[in-house]
């Protein structure tokens, strides 16, 4: 590839220190290397120029040029362990204080949104959950992302915060796990509305886990098996861990 043997000559020189083995790019290697930037940049501009992005059905695209550029708010509406470890320290070692109850363990150890609520129950899972949220997310941040140039912030929800279920529906001294999650997200929208930014709502957590990983909200073996007659667009797969729910169930 004509980038390779350039690029792997200044990476070998940026790599190796000092002494007879430093083999730095010849001048003419760098301009070279200067002409594929050149090129790759105008690449850019014209497809940007002649791409065609107005929809089929006659509405018209955004005279500027097209871009969008942005970041997620990931682990803050949706916990997830890897982004957000220290929520989850607290729940190492429950082997051994609840052991050697299996079911007992599980109960006390968070892995995800719903196990965290579990673990904790209602109210001091939202203490928490309250100050996680009000930190991870601040104006600083948002104000942050703005000045990168960035056009969007992208932000996972979970179904959960508009009509509780199950263990997110549980209520302990009169507050349930998700209590207030709705308001920080207004909180978010209005500081991006603020900043310039446009946000993109993920629904990112479904009930039942659409796909059995900490991201769906619950941790859990899925088995992707049977077929239905949506009743609009053909065949559709139904999760058999989750066959209650409506939008999983066979149009009658």
């Amino acid at each position: 590839h004509k980038y390779m043997l350039p690029l792997a000559r200044v990476v070998f020189a940026l790599l190796v220190g000092s002494g007879a083995a430093h083999v730095p790019p010849s001048p003419a290697e760098l301009q070279y290397l200067a002409k594929l930037k050149r090129e790759h940049a105008a690449t850019h501009r014209r497809q940007l120029d002649t791409t065609d992005y107005t929809c089929g059905d006659g509405a018209q695209s955004a005279k500027d040029a097209w871009k969008v550029t942005g970041t997620s708010l990931g682990g803050w509406l949706v916990l997830e362990p890897w982004l957000t470890p220290s929520l989850f320290y607290q729940f190492l070692g429950a082997d051994v204080r609840y052991g050697p109850d299996i079911e007992k363990i599980k109960t006390k150890t968070g892995m995800d949104q719903k196990s965290f609520c579990t673990a904790l129950g209602p109210a001091e899972a939202n203490r928490q959950l309250r100050h996680h949220w009000s930190q991870w997310v601040t104006e600083e941040h948002v104000a942050a992302i703005a000045r990168t140039g960035s056009t969007h912030v992208r932000i996972p929800v979970g179904d959960w915060m508009w009509e509780p279920y199950d263990v997110y529906d549980q209520v302990e001294d009169g507050v349930r796990c998700n209590d207030g999650a709705v308001d920080e997200l207004n909180r978010a929208l209005a500081l991006c509305a603020k900043h310039g930014l446009k946000v993109l709502l993920d629904m990112h957590a479904w009930i039942g886990s659409q796909n059995g990983l900490d991201n769906s909200g619950e941790t859990k073996f899925v088995v992707w098996a049977s077929k239905f007659d949506s009743g609009t667009s053909g065949e559709m797969y139904v999760p058999r861990t989750a066959p209650s729910h409506p939008l999983f169930l066979p149009s009658p």
